[in-house]
């Protein structure tokens, strides 16, 4: 479940992520995340669209309940992540995700490395 809350004064996103990882019908991981985003806009593109930047400041785990590796995954799985360009339209849904090619390619490192790894 995914909670967004933001602040038009300070440009900041607080996101609350909470995660149950699933295997066999086991939960090997369960955590709850809170990420501050620093959101910048880049570009408008008309009245109700825009680019934007989000950019991970800081993110705490709660409540993390996991078996042994899982929130080392976790943690590296959350690497592409760190900073996103997107296009939003007026509601703030995501229309176009302008740094696809750049989170692929940092996701295939990730899983590349955790491969590697295990």
């Amino acid at each position: 479940m995914l909670r967004l809350t933001y602040s038009e004064e300070s440009k900041y996103y607080k996101v609350r992520l909470e995660t149950n990882l699933l295997f066999l019908n086991k939960t090997i991981l369960s955590t709850e995340t809170e990420y501050i985003w620093k959101y910048r806009t880049i570009e408008q593109l008309s009245y109700n669209t825009w680019i934007v930047s989000l950019k991970v400041l800081s993110q705490n785990q709660t409540n993390i309940t996991a078996t042994h590796n899982a929130t080392d995954f976790l943690n590296l799985t959350n690497k592409p992540f760190e900073e996103l360009i997107l296009q939003l339209d007026g509601n703030g849904a995501i229309v176009k995700i302008h740094n696809k090619n750049e989170v692929i390619e940092k996701w295939n490192i990730v899983k590349n490395e955790y491969i590697s790894k295990n």
